[in-house]
């Protein structure tokens, strides 16, 4: 498991999965874990595998490297290396796997969804704009679709197509109603989300975060379930934990 983008500066986590067959699954065999730059040779991370470390002949490693050049597709590769040599290994090609990663050198892109100026929105605007390795819009919008801008950067309108919403790394949803975005946006937005790999923040409130998102396009994306319990529960929801994905709260 690994990103398929990262930033210059920051740590970038790999996670490999070794699965072993035959003696070796049985007996287990200590090995190294070596993350590579395909294109230099140079040891980004390593970590040992002890032989009493596998389970069922599986063993998982993270690895990191931070990288500090930009690379529209950085080629890396991740090598196990056997403690005794590859002499007993029968089938040594496959103890290599290689990745790409997109490295960016640019700062991180932000949009930011708020209903109203109560004191989070200052407080995350404000963070926002002094963060120089952030670029921010905020948008605070009203029912009518009217909406005051604040921020780094200026839209004209709420994004309204796959490619708006790609020009950015991290949504950010305050308690904002959902019935201001059209249906095909929220759709737009998972998608930015689910499948292409943007972030997605939740800031709840006392209006309309989370419970009244439950059941529109992004509700698959929180990172818990809604669930009234008991019959009618007189507005009150129980939220049970447990989804995980791109969303956080």
């Amino acid at each position: 498991m690994r990103p398929t983008s990262a930033f210059v500066g920051d740590f970038v986590p790999v996670t490999a999965r070794l699965t072993a067959r035959g003696a070796v699954a049985e007996r287990g065999e200590a090995v190294r874990v070596v993350l590579v730059d395909s294109s230099t040779g140079i040891e980004l991370d390593t970590q040992e595998v002890e032989a009493d470390a596998w389970e069922d002949g599986v063993a998982e490693v993270r690895l990191a490297t931070r990288p500090e050049v930009a690379a529209a597709a950085a080629r890396w590769a991740v090598r196990i290396e056997p403690a005794g040599g590859a002499g007993g290994d029968l089938l040594a090609e496959n103890n290599e796997r290689s990745i790409e990663v997109e490295l960016i050198d640019r700062p991180l892109r932000v949009l930011y969804f708020e209903g109203y100026p109560r004191w989070e929105y200052r407080y995350v605007k404000d963070l926002l704009v002094r963060e120089s390795s952030i670029r921010s819009s905020v948008m605070l919008l009203a029912t009518d679709r009217r909406y005051i801008q604040e921020g780094d950067v200026g839209l004209p309108y709420v994004p309204r197509s796959s490619g708006e919403w790609g020009e950015f790394d991290v949504v950010v949803i305050g308690d904002v109603r959902p019935d201001v975005f059209s249906t095909e946006q929220l759709e737009q937005l998972r998608d930015q989300v689910a499948e292409r790999g943007a972030g997605l923040v939740w800031m709840a409130g006392p209006g309309s975060t989370p419970w009244r998102w439950a059941a529109t396009p992004l509700g698959d994306l929180l990172p818990f379930t809604a669930k009234a319990e008991g019959g009618d529960s007189g507005g009150a929801r129980v939220w049970h934990s447990g989804r995980a994905g791109h969303a956080a709260a």
